[in-house]
């Protein structure tokens, strides 16, 4: 026979199982949100930034070839001593070869950032793995213990007698409650109480029992 439990409130253990479930769901919400901005940011990098910049080193090579042409056809204009000095030509042409300079340097930052990101990323993976593995195999077992238990708790107040009434054995396992008490060893008070409560009516009487009984076998 299992041992006594006093019930007190069973929403205890309802609302750990709600408060459970809204952490689920926050979780879940925030690793799903981070893994989105991941996304976005690592698409930022090695696609839109690699593109845009691409596209600014093939334009700046462009614009220096432009103003090189135009600077050999200002001086071809006027040969020999006459040659102007081509000032806004050549400003031009420094101002070409700078943009296309500073374009193939992001080309480079990109490119090693965009590495970076992805190193950074890999361990963010790495880091939330653990939580997402208990989420996903833990978290559903502790739910559906909750849930037993939960539902033994209501089962044994419906007894109507949670004072008197054994804890079920599957309960007893969920809430981690010891082995029914063991028999009363001999010796002890309670021991003695038990063997006078099942002790003989003649022996109970004693001597004056015994007197009792020569006198009637006299008569």
């Amino acid at each position: 026979m299992g041992r006594l439990v006093k019930v007190t409130s069973i929403d205890v253990v309802e609302r750990f199982a709600a408060a459970l479930k809204v952490f689920e769901d926050d979780a879940k919400g925030a690793l799903d949100a981070v893994d989105m901005e991941v996304r976005k940011a690592l698409h930022w990098i090695g696609h839109e930034q690699k593109e845009y910049w691409t596209q600014r080193v093939r334009r700046g090579s462009d614009e220096v070839h432009l103003a090189r042409q135009e600077l050999e056809r200002k001086l071809m204009l006027h040969p020999g001593d006459d040659r102007p000095g081509c000032h806004d030509e050549r400003l031009a042409l420094e101002a070409a070869k700078r943009r296309l300079r500073i374009a193939q340097e992001k080309v480079d930052a990109v490119r090693r950032w965009s590495h970076r990101a992805e190193q950074e990323v890999n361990e963010y993976i790495g880091a939330v793995s653990q939580l997402r593995r208990w989420m996903e195999h833990e978290l559903p077992r502790a739910q559906a213990d909750l849930a037993r238990m939960a539902r033994a708790l209501e089962d044994y107040v419906a007894l109507g007698a949670a004072a008197e009434a054994p804890l079920p054995e599957d309960l007893a396992a969920l809430v981690g409650q010891a082995p029914p008490a063991e028999e009363v060893e001999a010796g002890t008070p309670a021991a003695a109480a038990a063997d006078s409560q099942s002790a003989e009516p003649g022996e109970a009487n004693g001597p004056a029992g015994e007197r009792g009984g020569q006198e009637a076998a006299d008569g």
